[in-house]
């Protein structure tokens, strides 16, 4: 069988183009091993970062936990203290009212002074015992004022409560804050790995099946002129 011109050209068509999509088949399949691989990456990322937004968001649930738990103990306290304030009808449940949420004025023990120095010695014991008896006298309220105080002191009491509950509050809603804040520049972070995922995953078939066709072609194309430029010098 002998080998025409036309033959000639096919078969190194043919060679050329195989040539080509080897290559190409070769640096796809590379390609697309860098591009899984990279992706496989990012992925674990994208989990590590969940774990740390989950983290975050159970931390958030607990302070949140925390303040609500806060608010209820405080709130219980003050309704205790209404309760037992409601209870209160004569001078004598005032003073033990007093007594109970005023220990320290209660139970404070006052000391005389001594008598002026160089005072004479009858003198000096004179005025020692004036001045013991006015210290060790106790302070007397009108019965008609002591409802009133026990009721102010009461309110006192509660809005001591409240605010200590605000001021731990507080503290809490601005750990929350920084807690929420790391939580969304966490979750960017996992947007723009989806981002990089997404391109990557395109790239990797954008240079699939047409890319290959596009190289035999070219290939091909290239093999032709070739072998036809070599038998017109014939």
């Amino acid at each position: 069988m002998t080998l025409t011109r036309a033959h000639l050209v096919l078969i190194g068509t043919v060679v050329v183009a195989l040539g080509f999509a080897l290559w190409n088949w070769l640096d796809t399949h590379d390609s697309e091993i860098t591009a899984k691989f990279q992706a496989q990456q990012l992925a674990a990322q994208k989990v590590e970062l969940q774990k740390q937004v989950d983290a975050l968001t159970r931390s958030v649930e607990e302070l949140r936990a925390t303040v609500d738990a806060r608010d209820k103990i405080a709130q219980a306290e003050v309704a205790a203290l209404v309760m037992r304030q409601n209870q209160v009808k004569t001078p004598e449940q005032a003073i033990a009212i007093l007594r109970q949420q005023l220990p320290e004025i209660f139970t404070a023990a006052m000391q005389a002074p001594a008598g002026p120095t160089g005072s004479a010695p009858g003198q000096a014991d004179a005025a020692g015992a004036n001045l013991s008896n006015v210290a060790s006298a106790p302070a007397v309220l009108p019965p008609e004022n002591l409802l009133p105080l026990s009721h102010f002191v009461t309110k006192c009491k509660q809005d001591e409560i409240l605010l200590g509950a605000c001021k731990s509050n507080l503290d809490s809603v601005k750990e929350q804050v920084t807690l929420l804040e790391r939580e969304k520049s966490l979750v960017q972070q996992q947007n723009e790995i989806s981002e990089k995922q997404t391109a990557i995953i395109a790239k990797s078939k954008g240079s699939g099946f047409w890319s290959r066709a596009k190289w035999f072609v070219i290939g091909g194309s290239a093999g032709a002129g070739v072998v036809g430029g070599l038998m017109a010098t014939r």
